[in-house]
């Protein structure tokens, strides 16, 4: 089912809504506690639910709530904030706030260089997500040389569309998880992701390819 043909968010969902942006605005920027349980709710709130998702966690189909630009001013008030466990949670309730993309490409900048890699992993996948990758084009090549491999990945998919996609490509090949992987059902998950995210580069240029 489209997005357009998925019901409105409810009443209840709004409700929720402001009360997590009320209750985040209420905060100082480096609260040490009510952070992270309000950013997940609205990572939750700003994504759409589809029928094949809600069936799994038994919640109705939905559209996403769409956040203003105050509500997202808001949330990328935290990406500073001292627990890397809370910034992570900015750019994952970020990266579906694409209305604002602009507003957010200093944020996602800042978060690519991170010191923790779980947030330089998901401030990439938001820079893919958000299509930032001619704004941030310089900080997302850097971060093709990162030594986390996944923050290379995403990466590469965000810059899969600008002109720095044949530099994006090389790396994003050499960046398959062959041999990364511990054990065989994790290496599967990775290379799952990866081919995932190989959707990006349009056609595939050969070496992605051979291992789609």
């Amino acid at each position: 089912m489209p997005a357009r043909e998925l019901p409105a968010p409810s009443p209840d969902d709004l409700r929720r809504h402001e009360s997590a942006i009320a209750g985040l605005r209420a905060l100082p920027a480096d609260a040490k506690s009510r952070v992270q349980h309000r950013l997940q709710a609205l990572e939750h709130l700003w994504r759409d639910i589809p029928p094949t998702r809600s069936l799994r966690r038994c919640e109705l189909p939905r559209r996403a709530v769409v956040p203003s630009a105050e509500d997202v001013a808001c949330v990328a008030r935290f990406a500073g904030h001292p627990s890397p466990e809370v910034r992570r949670w900015v750019f994952q309730a970020l990266r579906h706030a694409t209305p604002h993309r602009e507003r957010l490409a200093p944020v996602v900048r800042a978060g690519l260089v991170d010191p923790s890699p779980v947030v330089q992993i998901h401030a990439a996948s938001a820079a893919h997500r958000l299509g930032l990758g001619e704004s941030i084009a310089a900080a997302l090549v850097a971060a093709l040389a990162d030594p986390v491999w996944t923050v290379r990945w995403y990466a590469a998919a965000a810059l899969a569309t600008t002109g720095r996609r044949e530099q994006a490509a090389a790396a994003f090949a050499a960046a398959f998880p062959e041999r990364r992987a511990a054990r065989a059902s994790e290496f599967d998950v990775h290379a799952e992701r990866w081919r995932r995210l190989a959707a990006a580069f349009d056609p595939p240029p050969p070496a992605i390819a051979a291992r789609l």
